[in-house]
């Protein structure tokens, strides 16, 4: 991706892609070494929907027992590092089912990483989603 340009926005963008591989194949497990234990996630109005990794594990795990992911893609990233943070920002499209209901939808992810101990970790998470 030529958009990374530096070995930060590097390893910043391989720990999303860990965190989105992770819950798209269901190993919720690694989200221990992805998520700081305060990881909050925040919906588009400002409603805190997880305000700890427990809870954002859960988040993600309802979700994909209630959907079945068909298509999803990430694109038109960017990532701005300031030494021991990183906030990285993607559009995603992602096709799924719940209950046979077929759902598109497409926004943007923005995450705030932290890095600590020389790994990043996810703080803060907003996701904008459209239906299409």
């Amino acid at each position: 991706m030529e958009w990374l340009t530096t070995d930060a926005q590097k390893t910043a963008w391989e720990t999303v892609r860990l965190i989105n591989a992770a819950w798209l194949e269901g190993h919720f497990d690694q989200f221990d070494e992805l998520f700081h234990d305060r990881f909050v996630i925040v919906g588009p109005d400002g409603t805190r929907y997880a305000e700890n990794k427990e809870a954002a594990v859960e988040s993600y795990r309802d979700f994909t027992r209630r959907a079945t992911v068909s298509e999803y893609r990430e694109s038109d990233g960017r990532i701005d590092v300031y030494d021991a943070v990183a906030v990285v920002s993607y559009r995603y499209d992602i096709t799924y089912a719940i209950d046979g209901q077929s759902s598109q939808e497409n926004g943007r992810d923005i995450l705030v990483l932290e890095k600590h101990d020389g790994r990043w970790l996810a703080v803060w998470r907003l996701v904008t989603a459209q239906a299409t």
